[in-house]
């Protein structure tokens, strides 16, 4: 399986620029979309992770959504790998 890396960069452009205007919630919810699509990448999948803890952790505060990011990032990258992909939301 292959990477759509238009539909990748179109939604980090839109977490961007989402997260400038400052509209939080819609900006993790394209972010999520980023880490769905970046999946069957591990490098990328684990990126995904990483932009996620930092978002949660430096924009929205919220220690419990770091927690639960740092018990993803450990199955993040072997999910990827074995082909398991993050549930369809």
């Amino acid at each position: 399986m292959s990477i759509d890396n238009a539909k990748l960069d179109a939604a980090m452009a839109d977490y961007r620029t989402l997260c400038a205007a400052g509209d939080l919630e819609a900006a993790l919810a394209r972010l999520l979309d980023a880490h769905d699509v970046a999946w069957p990448s591990a490098r990328l999948h684990v990126l995904s992770h990483l932009r996620l803890i930092r978002h949660q952790l430096l924009r929205q505060r919220s220690l419990r959504g770091v927690r639960f990011q740092l018990l993803q990032l450990c199955l993040a990258a072997p999910n990827s790998w074995t082909g398991s992909g993050p549930p369809a939301r």
